[in-house]
């Protein structure tokens, strides 16, 4: 199910907030022990931050996937009485017929 396109997303956040809070603390000239100590809980932040970004572009995907049948057309939902549905493909096909004449 999961083609696993969103698998980096958590590790790409977590890196990008851990270099620019280990550049922060350089340039704020913290000491070693409290930049690491803030490095590090940047990074599980960023983590978990990342990971609830991956299960929303996931859902998302998941909801795109049930939209298309096996043929890869896209699934039209029915309407209330589903008469709607019949008479527009009866009419789409009046239109082809004519249009292939």
């Amino acid at each position: 199910m999961n083609k696993l396109k969103t698998k980096p997303i958590p590790a790409i956040i977590m890196m990008i907030a851990g270099l620019s809070s280990a550049v922060m603390t350089r340039l704020n000239r913290y000491p070693m022990k409290d930049a690491l100590i803030i490095i590090l809980v940047s990074m599980i932040v960023f983590l978990i931050f990342g990971e609830v970004i991956k299960a929303v572009l996931d859902r998302f995907e998941m909801q795109d996937d049930s939209a298309v049948d096996e043929n890869g057309e896209m699934i039209e939902k029915a309407g209330e009485d589903g008469e709607e549905e019949e008479n527009k493909s009866d009419n789409e096909e009046a239109y082809n017929e004519e249009t292939d004449e």
